[in-house]
């Protein structure tokens, strides 16, 4: 039978000398197509486990519904535990920016998807890494010999100051003599 139908039926009974009697018209009506619960989300970006994410990064996911005509909303959980708080209720876009985030922070994320019948379905938690908190090398400076110097020994060693302002960070340094 189909979805949300009316239907009439009868009965006749017969006896074995083809005899009849017909019963009355009777009627009744299907129930609405049950309603199906929205897909997992899924599909996330950042990729689940992923390192050096910026700290501007915004989070993504896929999702829909099977029933035709349904609405989707997606409630957000982000933070740095792994059971984050909501941050956003019912939105229907499939990003959210969750602003600046700190560096070398693991973050965990979860969305749950909402049809307009009120069916709900949660995704895993999700998880990843921002980017360390690093800065370039100092500009090599106070050359020895000096810039522009002249009458130096051919047996001269070239020295310059450099470093790194991170602390732990390890500087290499390319000579380019000619």
């Amino acid at each position: 039978l189909s979805y949300n139908t009316l239907y009439y039926w009868r009965i006749v009974a017969w006896d074995t000398h083809s005899a009849t009697t017909s019963g009355p018209l009777w009627q009744f009506t299907t129930g609405s197509d049950p309603n199906h619960p929205p897909y997992a989300p899924h599909t996330p970006s950042p990729a689940n486990g992923a390192t050096n994410i910026p700290i501007t990064a915004d989070i993504s996911w896929q999702g829909g519904d099977p029933d035709p005509g349904d609405t989707v909303t997606y409630d957000v959980y982000f933070g740095t535990t792994t059971n984050p708080p909501k941050v956003s209720d019912h939105q229907s876009a499939l990003t959210f920016d969750p602003g600046t985030l700190a560096y070398n922070t693991w973050y965990y994320w979860r969305i749950i998807a909402w049809d307009n019948h009120g069916a709900s379905t949660p995704g895993t938690l999700w998880q990843f890494k921002t980017q360390p908190d690093t800065h370039p090398p100092y500009q090599p400076s106070d050359p020895s010999p000096a810039n522009g110097s002249s009458d130096i020994p051919v047996s001269t060693v070239l020295s310059w100051t450099g470093g790194d302002p991170d602390p732990g960070d390890y500087v290499t340094y390319d000579v380019y003599l000619g």
